[in-house]
This record gives structure tokens, sequence and C-alpha cells, in this order.
């Protein structure tokens, strides 16, 4: 029998009027062809049949392809080095099939493939698939199974192989560091060699991690050659390697590391050199700059390496103004020890004299003699401190600006400083601004940082510094407005024995409180003035005015702090000027101002001229333009006249302030 049917050949058919059967071979080793016939009886009558011609084939060919596994060299026992993993596939007649696509794979923690995706061809002529398996790493071990898969036909194979993975013994060779002393800051290659089961990694790279007590070796991580051998630089590059026995240790993970010992010669110290004075200005004790600066050296050798634990003295070049080193108060040498960069450094404090003066630093020898190495820093500053009420000087850009009806006009406004002794004050002090009318913007301004130095020219102190002055709010009836520049300074004194410290029987200038003398008429009275602006002070007496009689602020009668002040006065000018003036030839006087009798707007111009060309002006010339100058008070100008001016001739003065308002106010005067 070659088939055999479901249902013993029956079957009922579903409301689509079919009816299903499963035909299957008889045995798995049924072959052969025939027919399968279908009979149906309606009502007890035949209605039809039907015949199908099938055909059987036997099971087994149809899985008679075949794919096999295995190691070169035979065994289950992967190396350290790694090795081939031999696929061969097979058709059905045993037949090698080349160019397959086989793809192995396996436990990632242990093996690794190359290529690295695990798929190549078979071999056309053998069928075999090979790959390169190898460990993760010299230190992977255990058991795992190794996989195959391809595909001949329709058909799937897969097959496996388990494989022992044994960690590989690595050991690393004696350590070479070269022979002999190194010289100091010197370098030397040092190499080792690595060995895989007791033979040079020559075909397995092996990591090689290098350290040393002291300096660097580079590079630090090596991979071994084809030799098996790692090899790297090192160089004794601290000033703590010089005179030392310095050890180098080669490792490797999995191996036990190795060591060496190079001895490193010591350094000479051939030159002392200077580095840095910061900053290159101080200021006199007691003031509110800086009054220490940190002055730096190094000692090298002959290769401007730097050296460690040597000995320099410093001392200073100057001891009389008062200037100490290292502590307050000390003006004698003082020894120091190089640090880890061949650096020392000491800290120099102003005194309370103006000076300059530098540092000498002497290298000393192994018995703390003095050698003849040294070397000076460059100039160091002791600069004044704080200012004084006789060095200021209160300065406005404009004296006079169109500003009796017009907001926003400004005129700058700047306060120049010195100390007793005319140095330049530090940079930060603060200058107070008060004014009788407008606005100060902004009310305080601190004197700038120090011009920095160029190839051309010395850093520059600045001494001084600026605000804007801006007319807005109520105006003085006299249109002149107060300005008040304060600053917290010291009181003048003549310094009998010649110690620039106030002390004996030095006389001083005793200041009381600042404040803002606002009620003259042609300038300030001098005199305080019930109501005017003071500035409170601790230790200092309130102003006051006694009776009828106007009294300065009292000073405290003792020498020392206080706010040195200095006041101006500015116009707040009408842009219509009033021109007053006689002709009496040949000369012509004439006066001019604003509505309140004070200067005009500075910059307006003054222009005189004649009607006719025959009269000339200061000789010949018909017409004269000039400039008003920086002034609070009225102009007067006078102009002669020539020959040539005759009865009825007019000269026309004209006065015009500046832009943007360009107000013109004329008068003309008449020859009789």
């Amino acid at each position: 029998m070659l088939v055999k049917l479901s249902g013993n050949g029956s079957g009922v058919t579903d409301s689509n009027g079919v009816a299903f059967v499963q035909i299957s071979p008889a045995t798995i080793t049924s072959s052969g062809a025939g027919l399968v016939t279908a009979d149906v009886s309606v009502a007890g009558v035949a209605a039809s049949q039907s015949s199908m011609g099938v055909t059987v084939v036997p099971l087994a060919s149809a899985a008679s392809s075949t794919i096999s596994l295995g190691l070169a060299g035979g065994g289950n026992a992967i190396s350290a080095s790694g090795l081939n993993a031999l696929a061969t596939v097979k058709d059905a007649s045993g037949t090698a099939v080349g160019g397959k696509l086989v793809t192995f794979t396996g436990d990632t923690t242990l093996i690794k493939f190359s290529p690295a995706n695990g798929q190549v061809l078979s071999d056309p002529l053998t069928g075999i698939a090979a790959i390169q398996v190898s460990p993760v790493s010299l230190s992977s071990a255990g058991a795992s199974t190794l996989v195959a898969k391809t595909t001949v036909g329709t058909t799937s194979l897969t097959t496996s192989f388990d494989f022992q993975l044994s960690a590989a013994n690595l050991g690393l060779g004696t350590l070479n560091v070269g022979i002999g002393t190194l010289a100091a800051y010197g370098n030397r290659p040092v190499s080792v060699t690595a060995t895989v089961n007791g033979t040079a990694a020559t075909n397995t790279p092996v990591q090689v991690t290098f350290n040393a007590s002291c300096g660097t070796v580079t590079p630090s991580v090596v991979v071994t050659d084809a030799a098996g051998a790692a090899i790297s630089t090192y160089t004794a590059s601290l000033p703590t390697c010089s005179g030392t026995n310095v050890t180098i240790t080669a490792s490797a993970v999995g191996a036990t590391p190795v060591s060496g010992t190079i001895g490193v010669d010591g350094s000479i110290a051939t030159n002392v050199q200077f580095v840095s004075t910061t900053p290159q200005l101080i200021y006199l004790a007691d003031s509110v700059g800086t009054t220490q600066a940190q002055v730096a050296f190094k000692v090298v050798d002959s290769s401007g390496n730097p050296l460690q634990n040597k000995k320099l003295r410093l001392s200073l070049s100057n001891t009389a103004t008062g200037v100490s080193l290292n502590t307050v108060g000390n003006t004698a040498a003082v020894d120091m020890t190089t640090d880890s960069l061949g650096l020392v450094s000491a800290a120099v404090f102003s005194g309370t004299v103006p000076t300059s003066l530098n540092l000498k630093a002497t290298l000393l020898d192994g018995n703390g003699a003095v050698t003849n190495v040294f070397s000076n820093s460059n100039l160091l500053t002791v600069a004044s401190g704080r200012p004084t009420q006789s060095s200021l000087s209160l300065s406005l850009e404009k004296f006079s600006i169109e500003a009796a009806n017009v907001d926003g006009e400004t005129s700058k406004v700047t306060l120049s400083m010195a100390d007793r002794q005319g140095n330049p004050v530090p940079p930060g002090t603060q200058v107070n601004f008060v004014t009788e009318a407008g606005v100060m913007l902004p009310a305080v301004c601190f004197v700038p940082p120090v011009i920095p130095a160029t190839a051309s020219s010395p850093a520059i102190p600045v001494s001084s510094c600026s605000v804007t002055l801006k007319a807005s709010g109520t105006r003085t009836k006299n249109g002149r407005v107060s300005i008040l520049a304060y600053v917290t300074g010291e009181e003048d004194f003549i310094d009998l024995n010649g110690n620039n410290i106030f002390d004996g029987n030095d006389t001083f200038t005793d200041l009381g409180r600042a404040y803002r003398d606002d009620n003259g008429q042609t300038a300030a009275n001098g005199y305080y003035s019930n109501g005017e602006f003071q500035v409170p002070r601790v230790g200092a007496a309130a102003c006051t005015v006694t009776g009828n009689l106007v009294t300065e602020c009292p000073g405290d009668g003792v020498w020392g702090a206080a706010d040195v002040r200095k006041q101006t006065m500015v116009v707040f000018a009408s842009g219509t000027a009033k021109i007053v003036g006689t002709l009496v030839p040949p000369l012509l006087t004439v006066t001019i101002g604003d509505l309140n009798d004070n200067s005009v707007p500075t910059g307006s111009t003054i222009t005189a001229r004649t009607s006719s060309v025959s009269c000339g002006l200061n000789g010949t010339i018909s017409t004269i333009t000039k400039n008003v100058a920086n002034s609070i008070d009225p102009v007067t100008i006078n102009y002669a006249t020539s020959v040539g001016c005759a009865s009825a001739d007019q000269i026309f003065i004209e006065i015009t302030t500046p832009l943007p308002s360009a107000i013109v106010t004329t008068k003309t005067f008449v020859f009789p």
C-alpha cells in the first residue's frame, strides 16, 4: 500500500458541499506514484466519480544534506592564541557544497570571532567554512558550545560543538632599565617582554602598563610588538627625581609585575631667575591701596630645569624707608628653600616713605655659605596712600552751560588727587559729589586701575576720577550752582624730623566737617551758613552758626583721617545774552553775559562786524569772530576802530550759543 487515508477514506460534505480527507505516505520509506479516487452517493444514487494522481517521496531523502563542526587539529580545547573552527557542508550525495553562508555563534564572554560578525562562506572545493576563534582575553576560561548554521536548498542545517577554554599563563620577563645612572632631567628607553604559556607573545598582543616612582614613562600604556616586547621611554622630569633612585614598574593583567631601579644624578644649580613681582606698585602703610607685594625667584640648572630643595637668601636693597620683608617689621635677610617647582616667594610690605627698591636672591651652597650665583628683582615701587587737602584740584569741562531753561545740558566734573608728597593715590579711591542744583551722574566715582605698561611707556597711575553734572530740577536765582567733591584722606602736616610720619612736634592743618558753601553771589563766601550741606563724620563736631557770626566747622584738634574736599561753581546760563557797551571812537568796549550777568554758555561765538568795508576793526578787518572763553564771569572785549569809520557807520555785535539751540542775540552800535 502506497498511501493511507484519514477516516478510512470517508468524509461528509460541509455546507459548501466539500468533503476533506487527509492523505499520508503509508510508511516513511514509501515511494511511487498512483491515483486517488473519490466516489459520492446522493440518496443511494452514485452522482459522480473523480480521480487524482499522487507521488510519494521517501522522508529520508529530504534530510540528506549535512553540516558538521570541529576544531582545526582535532580535540576540543581552544588555546590562548586561538585557532580555526571548521564547519563542513555537504549535499544528500555527500558532495561538498561551496559558497554557502555559515553563521557561527558562541558565548561572547569567553570567545570572539574573526571576522567579528561570525559569518563566512564555505569553500567551493571542500565545502569547509573556516573562522578564527580566540579568547576574549588571556584570562578567559571555561567550557561552552560553539554553534554553526547554514541553509541548503530550503533546508536549514544546524550543528554544535562543545569546547574547553583555559586561561593563558601570562608572564613578564626581566625589566630592562638600562645601565648606569641617568643625568638629572634625562631620559632613556625601558622595555619588557611578555610571554604566553612560557613563549614570547609574538602572535598575541599584550597590554603592558609602565609606572615610575618619580618622573614619567611615555607612553605609559604599550601593546607588545611582533617580538612580544613592550618598549617605552622614562624621563626624570621632576626636580624631586634628582639625586634619588627611581623605581620603574611594568604590569599586565594576569601577570606578576616586574620592577627595576634607575639612579638619577643630582642637579647642579647654575642660575637664579627672577620670576615676578605682584603687584609692581604698592602704597604706603595705612593707605586704602594694596600695601603688600609677592616677589618670586626660581633656581635652575644649566638646561633651565627647576631645582628643588635649594637655599636662597633674600635681602632688601633699601631698609631705611620702613619697608619690611616676609613679616611686617622685619628688615633682615631671609633664607628660604625652593619648592618642587624650584620657586621661592617672599612678601614685601610697604613703609611710610615713597621709594623704589628691589629684592636680591643669592644661592647658598650645601653648607649655607653664600655663592656668587644671584639675581635681583625688577623695581618695586612704594607709592603714596591717602589724598591730602592741599593736593586736590577740581575742574569743569564747561564752566557755563545753557541750562537756565533747558534740561539735559551737561558738564564733566573731575577731581584730581595726590598724597602729601605729590604721588598718585591708589586705584579704587572713592570720591563723592554733591550739587546745589541738577544731578550728579553718578554721585560717586572711583580712581581707575593703573594704565598698563607698554613697550614704549611704563605703567601710569590715573589718580583722578570724573562724573557728569546734568541740568534738571530747581534753578538757583543767580544761575550759579555749587558743586562739592569730597574723599576720605588725611590732614596735611609739616614733617619736622623728616620721617614722613606725623609725630613729635609736627604741625598740621586741622580740618572740620566738609560742607558745600551755596550762598555766595559772585563766589562762595568761604563760611558755613545755616542750612548748607555738611558731611557728618565720627569725632568731628557739627558745623554751627553763633549769633550773627559765621563760623567755620571746627576741627577735633587731632591729626588723622579727614574728608578732604574741593568746591567749584558752574553757571546755568540763559540762551539769550545781555550785551552792554560804549562806543567812543576809536574804541568800542563791550561786556557780554547772560541775563544773570554770568558768562554766556561756554562755546558760544561772538561776532563783531562793521556796516562799511571802509570801517575796520583792530586794523582793517571788518569782521571778527571769536569763541567765548570757559569762564563763570561775563567777558569784556575792546575793539579798536579804524580812521575809515565815519558818522552813522554801524558795528553789529552778534552772540550765538552752541548747538543744538544756537540762539542768536544781537546789538548795534552807531558812530556819532
